[in-house]
């Protein structure tokens, strides 16, 4: 316990979630509905080992200090058409759709050993030929397109077509895409 209190694992987060969609429809039977969203926030995570009550520490102490941001935009848009025909035998639901994730993260990093002051844990108590500090920035973008077709009869057989294609910033660019199609079928017996 008492090495419990004297080694530090911290960590401290502040986040902000939002959305926001509208919908609209231009024509009967279809529909426009474009959804926004927004997860930023702050982390900060900070460890220490106190130079005598941490295993294998051989006396010297060790303090790491990480400061994140991320920010994480989403777009979704999508576009469709419902409707029945021949006295409501045949129906048709269509929908097409633009996507984009975005994960955005931008990190400064500080860490050092064998603290001057055996009790006093931060990053300016250590050698500060130890000290050694770290930024990094990355971001991550996925873009994508979609789109649906589904046919029924009867409200009991249902044929439902896919297809999506994705692009990710994170791929080489000559193999970036990625596309996976599908097909669905149901009968329902009632």
């Amino acid at each position: 316990l008492f090495g419990l209190y004297k080694n530090k694992l911290y960590d401290e987060s502040d986040r902000f979630i939002s959305n926001a969609a509208v919908t609209i429809t231009p024509v009967k039977n279809a529909f426009l509905r474009a959804q926004f969203g927004w997860d930023v926030g702050m982390q900060t995570f900070e460890t220490s080992t106190h130079p005598y009550y941490y295993n294998n520490n051989g006396g010297s102490g060790a303090y790491n200090l990480a400061k994140s941001n991320f920010s994480d935009p989403t777009i979704n848009i999508l576009a469709g058409y419902n409707n029945h025909f021949l006295e409501e035998k045949f129906t048709l639901s269509a929908q097409v759709g633009y996507h984009q994730l975005e994960n955005g993260v931008s990190r400064l990093a500080s860490a050092g050993t064998k603290y001057q002051v055996i009790d006093f844990q931060s990053i300016n108590n250590c050698d500060p030929a130890s000290v050694t500090s770290k930024k990094t920035d990355t971001k991550r973008r996925v873009q994508a397109f979609s789109g649906q077709l589904e046919l029924g009869y009867k409200n009991m057989a249902f044929v439902t077509f896919r297809a999506r294609n994705d692009w990710s910033s994170t791929l080489p660019v000559e193999n970036n895409s990625y596309f996976y199609p599908a097909v669905e079928g149901a009968f329902i017996l009632t």
